[in-house]
C-alpha cells in the first residue's frame, strides 16, 4: 500500500490511519512526493510540469514494494494526493484505490479525463460540505460505481480519516 497525503502536508498525516492499517496486517509505504515533508524541493514554487512529476515519487515507492515482495498494491491519495493516485493508478494499472478528498484539477493535475479510462475499484471518501470534492466524487460514483463514503462535516483531506478509517479498512480488505 503507498500512502501519499495532501498539498503542503508530510508522512506524518497518515497516523490516524497507521494502527487500523498494521492491526490488519498491510504492509505500506508512506512517502513525502517532491517538495512536500522531508523531501527536496518546496512546492510553493512549482508549475503544473513539477505536480504532475510527483507520479515518478509513487513510481518509485512501488518499485520499492515490489522489490519487498509486496505484490498487490492499493494507493490511498488524499486531496491532491489522491489525484496523483489516480494518474498513477490509470498509467500502471493498479486495481484498488482510496481517493478522499479528490478534485478534477489540482495545481494543474486534471483527473478529469483519467475518470473515464480507470477500470479498477475506487472508495471516495469526501465531506459533505467540501463542494468542489463532493462534485469530482459524485462522478466517481456514476462513472466507475465507485462507493462513496460521504463524511457529514465541511472537513477535507487528513481531517477525514478519523470518520472514514473503518471503511477505508474494509474496502482495502
Amino acid at each position: 500500500m503507498i500512502l501519499l497525503h495532501q498539498l503542503d502536508g508530510s508522512m506524518g498525516d497518515w497516523e490516524p490511519l497507521e494502527k487500523e492499517l498494521q492491526d490488519a496486517g498491510f504492509s505500506y509505504i508512506k512517502i513525502d512526493p517532491r517538495g512536500h515533508g522531508e523531501s527536496q524541493g518546496d512546492w510553493e514554487y512549482f508549475d503544473e510540469e513539477d505536480f504532475n512529476n510527483m507520479i515518478y515519487d509513487v513510481e518509485a515507492a512501488h518499485k520499492f514494494l515490489k522489490l519487498k515482495g509486496v505484490n498487490t498494491v492499493a494507493i490511498i491519495g488524499s486531496s491532491i494526493g489522491a489525484n496523483v493516485a489516480l494518474k498513477y493508478a490509470r498509467w500502471r494499472g493498479m486495481d484498488r484505490l482510496v481517493l478522499i478528498s479528490p478534485g478534477f484539477n489540482y495545481r494543474g493535475i486534471d483527473i478529469s479525463k483519467d475518470i473515464g479510462n480507470y477500470t479498477g475499484e475506487v472508495m471516495v471518501v469526501v465531506g459533505d460540505r467540501d463542494s468542489y470534492s463532493y462534485t469530482t466524487a459524485k462522478v466517481f460514483e456514476r462513472e466507475l460505481n465507485a462507493s462513496l463514503q460521504v463524511v457529514k462535516n465541511s472537513k477535507h483531506g487528513r481531517e477525514l480519516l478519523p470518520y472514514a478509517r473503518t471503511q477505508i479498512i474494509s474496502f482495502i480488505s
